[in-house]
């Protein structure tokens, strides 16, 4: 290599690391942890939590956002609830009260902030800016992933059915009766084997529940069994390749009850690098290609949790193979990234491993009655000191979160808590069932199990690509340091969408296809309005439980719009008009919903809502998750399962004793949409033509339900009766049918099935199919309007101009009432069903690092149990029991 050449790759390296640091700096990760007061719930009890957000790269408190969302979902994925908090110091704490009626089942609670919402899996692209003369890449959401990156816990919720989600308790050992059909995966160091290559190769092997299975077998070639190989930990196991076998055709071949099982193991790349990392005293580094492949110049970057800790060249024109040495001290205890780039920075491979130092927690010293019966009013005295681990200084100021709990000894165990969760479960994708299990000891048992987990469920947060890229990743969020409402004006193809129509002549439906109905088009054809010699008004109505808010802005072009809303707390309607002038100047100052409605006539003259359409910059929430086998095993007692839910509701006597799945208020559900997907107008239903694609309601309400795993055949209720005993076609007082109700008195909807997993969540809500059919005890799903009987007939509402945006404030708080002496406010929260006894989100230490409380005990005989947990304002780690 000449001596320009080396230079100017030396100069490209060297501008690569640059990159790579900006932009690390300019995009701080955050991340919540939730302590929960208790580890289960029954129907009206109230689940307190208090969250801990902290940025990286030390888990200090975050300086970048304000606002935190955390929601509760449905066993069936459906956001039951969704709360807003101000967070004040890196801490926020809230509550969410369960009804007496609620469904027995397994509940997720989410927590995350907008700026989160960057880092996540759930974005499709995240090109940057377009250089000039280029169409601009926007990023696209993908609604249909489950997220990674954000907080998610599920906690069992005891209904008056006991019911969770049609499976008994169930236990990880295998009957003769289970199904044992085997799901292998292969996960090859650093991303691909390559021929020639020595290569180290991951693998999971789970059954049809996601149960690992412990097992063992063999790899084969061509010329028979190469080698023997097991599982060590949790179904997870690792396997060895020579140079000569990677470059063979290679099967896993597994023994079974039900005979031999073979897996075609993936292919080998004729060219490419490996990336080899033995994590030993010290961390070794080895990059190996074969002959076929380019020697070039590359660098390895080391970074974790948004800092870089290494930047070393490496040479490999002349080498097929090259060693790096990293010495741990310089490393972070918890989950790294190595990543070799070329000069370019294109990455040419990637694994995640993880530094345990044991060095993250400070000692926590709980004193309290432990294994002794509390008798019923029995004083509890609680002391806590906490300490520096290896100087022993008392931490003073320190805040914790502290729970006082009914005794539920082995139910918790296993659990993730703030130190398993920010180090490890919250850097890696899927579910870790015994994350405790790898911080426990220091034997290579451990380390092996953990570095495994690495290979098989490693994932970054970062678009590496993007960091070493002159335009960073592309930011959807900004962080909220309040409460906000933004967006932009994109131009749109209105009337464009093709419908399909139904209908009525008397006897039945007939279809027919026509591109009449309103519409957007898809969201993928809106674009930028470029004219910038044009301009208008946007004006917003705020109307919150207390207040009444107006504001007006100038748009110009495609620019964005932002309306800054002082904070209040409760529920609030923001309606948005876009006008040809100012409704200010034209003294139009009165606000409701009612000046949002205009006649037919109005429309073309004084609505840009048929022209342009407002594309929102706010935080939409990740469709729910897949929950795991081992998440449900985590209970303390058994549930029972009533036939009386699992069985569907044919008539209208049956909803008497049926509970829905969930419910969803229509004027929350249409709100919802039109963030999601662009303006919504009333919900209306056609009393005339009913849209077999969108079963009665115009726009369609009802797309949410594929998303939530139901499709098929759905049977349509009203009250409790089948749509086919209304007059769909207004026949008038000679029909024997009951009268359709009027648009505006449809109120809730509750929806009924018995497809209890979360697998289908995930399908593309365009696959889903949704048709209209008769009630069937076999049906799958069942849904039930419910509407407001006090208003009659039908009634030809005007046309709502604009979008009606659901936008709450911040969450009111909930106070944990205790007991403050004996025989006193008995009527507190000691005695609730979940045995939560004490709560306090922010304890804070004194100067001797002690906090001392006090408390009491319900009515009844009980062991107790404390928890302690929290993060100190250096970034360690508080946990107690």
């Amino acid at each position: 290599m000449s001596m320009v050449s080396a230079n100017a790759m030396a100069g490209n390296l060297s501008t690569l690391k640059d990159r790579i640091l900006q932009n690390l700096k300019q995009q701080k990760q955050e991340k919540v942890y939730l302590s929960f007061d208790n580890i289960s719930y029954s129907s009206g009890d109230t689940i307190f939590y208090k969250a801990d957000v902290v940025e990286d790269p030390y888990r200090t408190a975050t300086r970048q956002s304000s606002v935190l969302y955390v929601e509760i979902l449905s066993p069936s994925g459906w956001i039951m609830e969704r709360q807003k908090l101000h967070i004040t110091d890196g801490h926020a704490e809230g509550a969410f009260c369960l009804s007496e009626s609620i469904t027995g089942g397994f509940y997720e609670i989410r927590a995350y902030t907008a700026w989160m919402l960057n880092f996540t899996n759930v974005t499709e692209s995240k090109t940057g800016k377009a250089k000039k003369g280029k169409k601009e890449k926007v990023p696209k959401y993908n609604n249909s992933k489950e997220c990674w990156g954000i907080f998610s816990r599920v906690l069992p919720i005891y209904g008056e059915d006991n019911w969770y989600g049609g499976t008994k308790n169930v236990n990880n050992k295998k009957t003769s009766k289970d199904d044992v059909s085997l799901s292998v995966s292969f996960y090859p160091e650093s991303g691909n084997i390559i021929k020639g290559v020595p290569a180290r190769v991951a693998f999971e092997v789970t059954d049809c529940l996601g149960r690992y299975q412990d097992i063992h077998g063999w790899i084969n070639s061509k010329k028979g069994k190469i080698k023997e190989i097991r599982t060590a930990h949790d179904g997870k196991g690792v396997f060895c390749l020579s140079n000569e076998e990677t470059s063979e055709m290679l099967t896993a071949e597994f023994k079974t009850a039900d005979g031999t099982k073979k897996f075609r193991l993936p292919a080998a790349q004729s060219e490419g690098y490996v990336m080899n990392i033995l994590n030993g005293k010290d961390v070794k580094v080895r990059i190996m290609r074969n002959s076929q492949t380019k020697g070039e110049e590359l660098a390895l970057a080391v970074c974790s949790y948004g800092k870089m800790t290494s930047f070393v060249e490496c040479d490999m024109s002349n080498d097929l193979q090259q060693e790096i040495t990293l010495k741990k001290d310089s490393l972070t205890t918890g989950v790294n990234v190595a990543t070799l780039y070329n000069c370019n920075g294109h990455i040419i491979a990637q694994r995640v491993f993880f530094v345990n130092r044991h060095d993250m927690a400070v000692n926590v010293e709980v004193d309290y009655p432990r294994d002794v019966t509390v008798k019923p009013h029995e004083k509890i005295d609680i002391d806590i000191r906490l300490t520096e681990k290896d100087s022993g200084k008392p931490l003073a100021g320190e805040s914790f979160s502290i729970a006082v709990t009914k005794d539920c000894s082995g139910n918790d165990a296993g659990r993730t808590d703030i130190m398993t969760y920010l180090l490890l479960s919250s850097e890696i994708r899927g579910y870790v069932a015994n994350p405790q299990y790898y911080f426990a000891g220091n034997d290579i048992g451990r380390a092996e199990a953990l570095d495994v987990l690495m290979m098989v469920q490693g994932w970054t947060r970062y678009d590496y690509a993007g960091l070493a890229s002159d335009e960073g990743n592309m930011l959807i969020y900004e962080a909220e340091k309040g409460l906000s409402l933004k967006g932009r004006i994109l131009d749109t193809h209105y009337n464009s969408d093709i419908y399909y129509s139904s209908a009525y002549n008397g006897n039945g439906y007939t279809e027919k296809q026509t591109s009449d109905g309103e519409g957007y088009g898809e969201r993928r054809y809106w674009t930028g309005w470029n004219n910038k010699k044009k301009r208008f008004w946007l004006r917003m109505d705020l109307m919150t439980d207390n207040d009444i808010r107006i504001d007006e802005k100038e748009i110009f072009s495609s620019d964005e719009f932002s309306f800054d809303i002082p904070a209040f707390c409760g529920k609030g309607y923001a309606y948005l008009m876009m006008n040809r002038q100012s409704l200010r100047d034209a003294g139009i100052e009165a606000t409701d919903r009612s000046h949002h409605h205009i006649g037919n006539g109005d429309v073309k003259d004084n609505s840009l809502e048929r022209t342009y359409i407002i594309d929102y910059k706010m935080p939409i929430a990740p469709w729910p998750r897949k929950i795991s086998y081992y998440e449900t095993t985590h209970t303390d007692r058994n549930f029972a399962a009533n036939a009386s839910v699992n069985r569907m509701p044919v008539c209208e006597t049956d909803f008497h004793s049926c509970k829905p799945t969930f419910s969803m208020d229509i004027n929350s559900l249409m709100a919802y949409l039109s963030v999601r997907n662009g303006r919504i107008a009333d919900f209306r239903t056609n009393s005339v033509a009913v849209n077999r694609s969108i079963n009665l309601v115009n726009p369609n309400a009802l797309e949410i339900l594929p998303v939530l795993g139901i499709s098929g055949d759905v049977a349509m209720f009203v009250d409790g009766r089948p749509v086919s005993e209304y007059d769909m076609a207004n026949m008038g007082a000679n029909s024997k049918k009951a009268k359709w109700p009027a648009d505006m008195s449809f109120k809730r909807i509750d929806v009924y099935t018995c497809r209890r997993a979360r697998a289908a969540c995930l399908t593309e809500t365009g696959n889903g199919k949704i048709n209209l059919a008769e009630p069937s005890v076999n049906m799958p799903t069942a849904v039930n309007f419910i509407t407001d009987q006090t208003i009659k007939g039908l009634v030809d509402m005007p046309q709502f101009t604009g979008n009606q945006i659901e936008f709450n404030g911040f969450s009111t708080p909930v106070d944990f009432y205790r007991t403050d002496c004996l025989g006193q406010k008995l009527q507190n929260l000691t005695d609730r069903k979940s045995g939560t006894l004490l709560w306090i989100p922010q304890a804070v230490t004194d100067d001797n690092g002690m906090m001392r409380l006090s408390s009491f005990n319900g009515s009844e005989n009980i062991k107790i149990n404390v928890k302690v947990e929290g993060i100190t304002k250096d970034g360690k780690f508080i946990i107690g029991k």
